[in-house]
């Protein structure tokens, strides 16, 4: 009998330990990931930027968004009109493949095709800048369209 309480106290020794495992390993897996997203069209830039803040809210409830900023094209030799750009800022739970496509089926929603960047109009191009501590477009960063985007959100949220 005694051998037997020593083996079932080992016994559920074991099982919390495995039970405290799972338990952290569900914490991990439900970790917050901070992201920025930047958004831009220059075709009926307004209705596509709204339709897409309102897709955006739906998915990511506690999004922040800054003010639309005016910026000439970059890149693609200046082609096509002025954009509306805008930074978004959420936390999620969801993995960056799982966020990407999100936003990518946003453009597609929009009107987006593949080919949009090399015609110079754009009904809506998102890019995930950052996920997490993860800086995803490092060189996004030092584009004009970006700083002030990021300068309109700063403004509008205090960062």
């Amino acid at each position: 009998m005694e051998n037997n309480g020593i083996f079932s106290v080992k016994r559920q020794n074991v099982l919390q330990e495995k039970c405290n495992f799972a338990a952290q390993k569900r914490i991990r897996m439900k970790t917050s990931h901070n992201c920025l997203l930047c958004l831009g069209s220059n075709v009926d830039a307004e209705v596509h930027l709204k339709r897409a803040e309102k897709t955006l809210d739906r998915m990511f409830p506690n999004i922040r968004w800054g003010k639309s900023v005016c910026t000439p094209p970059e890149g693609n030799g200046g082609k096509g009109p002025d954009y509306l750009n805008r930074i978004a800022r959420f936390e999620t739970e969801l993995t960056e493949k799982e966020v990407e496509r999100i936003v990518k089926n946003v453009e597609k929603e929009n009107g987006r095709r593949p080919d949009d960047k090399q015609s110079g109009f754009v009904p809506l191009d998102i890019d995930l800048l950052q996920y997490g501590p993860q800086v995803l477009r490092p060189l996004d960063f030092g584009k004009e369209y970006v700083r002030k985007a990021l300068q309109a959100f700063s403004e509008d949220h205090g960062q």
